[in-house]
């Protein structure tokens, strides 16, 4: 077997210090010498992460990217090593049966893929017990004690019991396993694949099974370089240890020099870093810009009429808070891991109907798409459909469409409103949007909400820090798990920083 001729080397990549350029610039480096694509591992827990390091291989590299073969979360390399299909593996449909055999509700895994790997969140009571049962076997303690270490008086051991059989005997029935299994069998029967080059990203957020995956692909792989930052652990509620990243990264090398974070940000994250008694001490330089540091008790006093803008809260709950405000403002927003705060499909159809009423310049995609929200039959709509394409082609749009408009009985003249099928409370809303004049950009949302646990990564001009937090994370997390959390809430700043102060006793004090 293959082993590495040397330890694994550690790039320690302080916030914005642009640890992912510097490891694309490894892999390019190691290119240029003549190693092949396809013997290059970039894997991380995080979809997010290596979604990004594939796209930027490809676009600054140049490389095919079905030829980044090893470009992939840890799941997803255990589910193609262990030659697994999709049917192989619980799915959101499998989790509906399964809270008909408990009695449990499950939401968090709607959206999973079989090969994310992410674990259940808060979403439902089902979520809870399952978060329990996968993070004592990641961790490698009993339920008991996981059960013990959660501390969530709401939750009954009798019932989280009766999911752990029950969630066995499903597996057994259907042959299907889930995240962690997937793992362990990798662990146990896989064959890592032969890497002349291993990068682990984000490796201060992996759990104890994570690293013990990690530890046998090592056995068949070239370089290891193990990037993250132990002062952005801030999944330790998941069972992730920072003393795990420390203590393999003796060869390590700290990045500088932040492109993101301003002086004054710095000085304020500093501080609150530095209240961390587990954790490797590191020096590291702000950008050039001074930056602001201003503090609010209401979110009202701060103008985001301009500007990209990006609000963290420290839980979904006060996150959701947030989205309820924002939306009885009027203001358009995109809240992460759920979209826009409106039916994007709705809002370009009122921005299209209102266009094409004023006689402006509408292409043929955007009406096409605004013709289901018209209140017209089935029938009536064929046919404008067909008109549409023959507009289209004889460059007549606008002025046949409207003439057959007249003829279905719609008339283009009036309000938006007055025309599509919207829900009510999606009207009423659209309506104060359109006339903040805030222009839609589908693909650059400029007002971001966000928990800071999903903004990990991400930044913006202007960031919005609520310090609410709850008596949930007091109980699950420590001060310097709160610290963390929070570090990476203020280091998400290009420039401005806005701190929402807190009455609550629940609250991070900066």
């Amino acid at each position: 077997m293959k082993s590495s001729m040397t330890k694994p080397k550690a790039i320690v990549g302080p916030p914005g210090t642009g640890k992912t350029s510097t490891l694309i610039g490894i892999v390019k480096h190691e290119l240029s010498k003549g190693m092949q694509p396809e013997r290059v591992g970039f894997l991380s827990f995080s979809r997010k992460a290596t979604e990004e390091a594939r796209s930027r291989a490809v676009e600054e590299l140049n490389i095919e990217s079905k030829r980044l073969l090893h470009f992939r979360t840890l799941h997803s390399l255990a589910f193609k090593q262990l030659g697994l299909r999709t049917d192989n593996v619980l799915r959101p449909v499998d989790y509906e049966r399964l809270e008909q055999l408990v009695g449990l509700e499950f939401k968090a895994n709607r959206s999973m893929t079989v090969t994310d790997g992410e674990f259940f969140r808060f979403g439902a009571p089902g979520d809870m017990y399952l978060s329990i049962i996968s993070m004592a076997r990641t961790r490698g303690v009993s339920l008991e004690e996981q059960f013990n270490d959660y501390n969530n008086p709401t939750l009954d051991f009798r019932q989280l019991k009766i999911l752990e059989k029950a969630l066995f005997d499903y597996k057994q029935s259907t042959k299907k396993i889930d995240f962690v299994d997937m793992v362990e069998k990798f662990i146990d029967q896989g064959e890592a694949p032969e890497l002349d080059l291993l990068i682990v990203d984000e490796a201060q957020d992996l759990v104890p099974l994570q690293w013990d995956m990690v530890d046998k692909l090592l056995t068949k792989a070239g370089q290891t370089y193990y990037a993250g930052d132990d002062d952005q652990t801030i999944y330790e509620w998941m069972g992730v240890d920072p003393a795990n990243f420390i203590d393999r990264c003796e060869n390590r090398t700290v990045l500088k020099n932040s492109y993101r974070v301003p002086y004054v940000v710095h000085q304020l994250a500093e501080r609150v870093i530095e209240g961390v008694d587990q954790r490797v001490p590191k020096e590291w330089e702000p950008t050039e810009h001074e930056g602001r540091v201003l503090y609010h008790y209401d979110m009202d006093d701060i103008d985001m009429s301009e500007g990209e803008w990006l609000i963290l809260a420290r839980t979904n709950f006060f996150a959701n808070k947030v989205s309820q405000h924002m939306k009885s403002m009027g203001v358009l927003f995109w809240r992460e891991g759920s979209g826009w705060s409106v039916s994007s499909r709705v809002l370009k159809a009122a921005q299209t109907w209102t266009a094409f009423a004023q006689n402006n310049v509408v292409d043929y995609a955007n009406l096409d798409s605004m013709f289901s929200f018209i209140k017209i039959n089935k029938s009536e709509r064929k046919v404008l459909k067909s008109r549409l394409q023959e507009a289209e082609q004889k460059q007549t749009l606008a002025e046949d469409l409207k003439k057959q408009l007249s003829f279905d009985g719609v008339d283009y003249t009036k309000k938006w409103y007055e025309v599509l099928d919207v829900p009510d409370k999606d009207r009423i809303y659209i309506q104060s949007v359109l006339r903040s004049g805030e222009k839609f950009d589908e693909k650059k949302p400029r007002i971001r909400v966000s928990t800071i646990h999903k903004a990990k990564g991400g930044e913006a001009d202007n960031v919005v820090l609520l310090l609410n937090s709850s008596k949930l994370c007091q109980t699950f997390s420590n001060e310097d798990c709160e610290r963390r959390v929070f570090y990476v809430g203020i280091t998400r700043t290009k420039k401005n920083l806005h701190i929402i102060e807190s009455t609550s006793k629940w609250s991070f004090q900066i």
